[in-house]
């Protein structure tokens, strides 16, 4: 297998498919959208990665917005999905090594800190800090596990699907069963998950006929170039990580049924 460990052209150009929980939710869009309202007028944000969400939430909040990605194509693709004129600045730098010499009011990311190894996660928190002005804030979010399994009552690939059937048979497949199945395949040595071990799940869940053509497609369409890992940490660890570098404010979380694996951080840098 082809395995690179670096967002490129290819996982961008799939964004089009890309729906919550790889994005942020409408939900939780309404928690981004409540802090940066809470800014100054003048206010600067460097966002952590291309995400077209974040970017159109600067754009309608009037802040200046600076995008940090190390890849200048995943700017430029990811623009095209863009809701509203583009008006942030790109800055071409690695999070693991980013050193900008202008203090930002609020730094936010998606999934960012997932991006990198969990040892990597702390550097990334500490150079988000080193970005900020005093006072100023850290909105995250994180995908969180709470210890190994998504759920006591959904421990086999049968059983997360019977869940979908029951409780959201009309949602997405996506959207209903990405996070369970990221946290039933799982690597606990690793701390990661390689998401093509889900769809050769999927593709074998297929062929005994436990689930339909269409939710493996839509697995596929989102995922088929994606070869590289994410790493998860706990709930408490990933708290702890940021505590070493910046105050925490408040945990918030959509409404979303998966929410409480998704706790949207928000951490100050100490006056």
């Amino acid at each position: 297998m082809d395995i690179h460990h670096e967002w490129d052209h290819r996982i961008a150009a799939d964004w089009e498919w890309i729906i919550p929980p790889s994005s942020p939710s409408l939900t939780e869009l309404v928690v981004f959208d409540k802090y940066l309202a809470s800014l100054p007028r003048a206010a600067t944000v460097l966002i952590l990665g291309s995400t077209p969400e974040l970017r159109d939430l600067c754009f309608f909040r009037g802040l200046s917005a600076t995008v940090v990605d190390y890849n200048p194509d995943t700017f430029r693709i990811l623009g095209r999905y863009l809701r509203h004129p583009d008006t942030a600045r790109l800055v071409v730098q690695d999070w693991r090594t980013m050193a900008l010499d202008t203090p930002y009011d609020a730094v936010i990311g998606d999934l960012a800190v997932n991006m990198v190894s969990v040892p990597e996660q702390s550097l990334v928190v500490k150079n988000t800090a080193t970005v900020l002005k005093e006072g100023g804030l850290l909105i995250h979010r994180a995908w969180a596990r709470h210890g190994s399994k998504y759920s006591r009552d959904a421990t086999t690939l049968s059983s997360i699907l019977d869940e979908h059937n029951t409780h959201r048979q009309n949602a997405n497949y996506f959207y209903s069963l990405a996070l369970p199945l990221i946290f039933y395949y799982f690597n606990e040595q690793e701390q990661s998950i390689n998401v093509q071990d889900i769809l050769q799940g999927l593709d074998s869940a297929l062929a005994n006929g436990l689930i339909s053509a269409d939710c493996l497609y839509q697995f596929k369409r989102c995922w088929h170039r994606y070869l590289m890992p994410n790493w998860i940490q706990t709930a408490h660890d990933a708290q702890a990580m940021m505590n070493q570098h910046l105050a925490t404010v408040s945990v918030e979380r959509g409404t979303d049924f998966y929410s409480e694996f998704c706790p949207i951080y928000v951490m100050q840098r100490q006056l």
